[in-house]
């Protein structure tokens, strides 16, 4: 079936009482909540599962299955839907699925799970699409549109001090990219 979909994963550590978040006794709340179609939706979902497991937990393994599985369903049944994506052009379905700025492994991962089309690297950073790379742990990185936790895991594993500011995807760093890296610096990123 061909439509398209919006979303985001999440996976959070569930606090266990007065053991708050102690190795093992780790649970954990797998999500996906998206929408579709993305261009004009009808419909949104919200599936979280709580405690999946202890091996696998992502949003993306666990929860996007399930949201795929009720679009399927709800698109199946749903005939408008039907011709009003019969009248879209093919040239809609030919490109690749927007992906914000992060790393390549989840969006590779989503892409699997929801079984759409993904052309792109399966491992390291990706800024497009189509575009990866490889920090370069001498300069600054260009954090512009990632999200925060991509953004604070590629700083600080470059030996920076993250002070974020805001919430969503960074719009702005206190450091411009290519600029020669210093350990320890401190970088403020700016979220909106």
């Amino acid at each position: 079936m061909q439509y398209t979909i919006a979303g985001k994963t999440g996976t959070a550590q569930i606090a266990q009482g007065k053991d708050g978040y102690k190795t093992g006794k780790v649970k954990y709340q797998a999500s996906f909540c998206g929408y579709f179609p993305a261009d004009n939706p009808r419909y949104s979902c919200i599936v979280m599962v709580y405690a999946p497991g202890k091996d696998v937990y992502y949003g993306a393994s666990i929860a996007c299955p399930v949201f795929k599985e009720i679009a399927d369903k709800a698109f199946a049944l749903d005939t408008e839907m039907h011709k009003e994506l019969e009248s879209l052009p093919d040239s809609l379905f030919a490109g690749y699925p927007s992906v914000k700025p992060g790393r390549a492994v989840s969006a590779s991962l989503v892409a699997r799970n929801l079984e759409v089309k993904y052309k792109g690297p399966s491992n390291g950073w990706v800024s497009s699409v189509q575009q990866a790379f490889t920090p370069d742990y001498n300069k600054v990185p260009n954090v512009k549109g990632m999200g925060l936790r991509d953004a604070m895991y590629l700083l600080e594993n470059q030996g920076m001090q993250v002070k974020p500011i805001g919430r969503g995807a960074v719009i702005r760093q206190s450091i411009q990219p290519g600029t020669k890296l210093e350990k320890g610096q401190r970088i403020i990123i700016e979220l909106g």
